[in-house]
């Protein structure tokens, strides 16, 4: 794809939020040796993403200005470098860019060895997530949760909140108390208690109300 060029989001410089991001029309990269060139179908964004623009990791990253931001992509391989032995084009995959970025453009180069083949029933959308942000997940449940993910292990059940507050809550398992949903709750927000009792019903009461 020699000489094309494609559109890309990038910035000049540290600062500026939304305002210092610009629309801009670049060469196509080429894929080197070991190299892929994906065409962008989806790209997550993560808080790493502006704290970078932000100065945080300076001089680290970006390694060079103008930068093309984000390093979660999701898309299909377009063309292959020389080296290349598992993808080919028409692969629909899944990569992480680095620190190297250009996620926000229409097409990214990338390494082959970072990169795997997304299923079918996996969107790119849904596959474009699991980079950084299904990384932190993971992290969090086995490394300080201290869940262990063999197949041979019981079931785990896991409450994700992700900073959301709910109006209701149905609680109806034993042994974690009321009080810990509380955070959770909107202003006029509720715990129901749907346990079943001694004789085996559910009785359905409130047993905490946020206050309004």
């Amino acid at each position: 794809m020699a000489g094309k060029l494609m559109h890309a989001v990038r910035y000049d410089s540290y600062g500026g939020g939304s305002a210092g991001l610009k629309h801009v029309e670049v060469p196509v990269p080429a894929p080197g040796n070991g190299e892929v060139l994906i065409k962008t179908e989806a790209a997550s964004i993560n808080p790493i993403d502006w704290k970078i623009q932000k100065g945080v990791a300076r001089p680290v990253f970006p390694k060079k200005f103008p930068y093309v931001p984000v390093s979660d992509v999701a898309g299909e391989v377009v063309e292959v470098g020389a080296g290349v032995e598992k993808l080919k084009a028409g692969d629909k995959v899944v990569t992480y860019l680095g620190g190297s970025g250009g996620g926000l453009a229409e097409y990214a180069v990338t390494k082959e060895s970072i990169t795997v083949q997304r299923p079918p029933e996996v969107s790119a959308a849904d596959a474009a997530c699991l980079v950084i942000a299904g990384c932190t997940a993971l992290h969090a449940l086995t490394v300080t949760g201290g869940l262990k993910l063999e197949k041979t292990e019981p079931l785990t059940n896991v409450l994700v909140t992700a900073g959301q507050k709910y109006d209701l809550v149905i609680h109806c398992t034993t042994g974690i108390p009321w009080s810990t949903f509380k955070p959770n709750l909107t202003q006029c927000g509720k715990v129901i208690d749907i346990t079943p009792s001694g004789e085996g019903h559910a009785t359905g009461k409130v047993v905490v109300e946020s206050e309004a």
